[in-house]
């Protein structure tokens, strides 16, 4: 009996437990049309919970993704909840 239920206990957890909310999700790098102005965090024109990391000018962008509830707030360079964040661009990266 035990082990019927431990069994049922193990089937049942993974669809219980939801999509994972630690950190950042990595993304796929983006498309070389996508170049760094500068060094630094860069959000998305269209996406709020994009944004980029550029190492150094000219370099291909990596793209990353806030968690679930949150969006890239640009004056902190953290994600946060949306309320919390302005609804301007200012640092958005060119092309995105």
């Amino acid at each position: 009996m035990i082990r019927e239920i431990i069994s049922i206990v193990v089937a049942i957890a993974p669809a219980m437990t939801g999509p994972a909310m630690t950190g950042p999700a990595v993304a796929s790098p983006e498309p070389p049309q996508l170049s760094c102005p500068g060094k630094g965090y860069y959000s998305d024109r269209d996406e709020s919970r994009v944004y980029y990391w550029c190492e150094e000018t000219g370099a291909v962008p990596s793209r990353f993704m806030c968690g679930y509830g949150t969006v890239f707030h640009e004056n902190y360079e953290v994600c946060d909840y949306a309320q919390n964040v302005p609804r301007r661009r200012d640092r958005a990266l060119p092309g995105s």
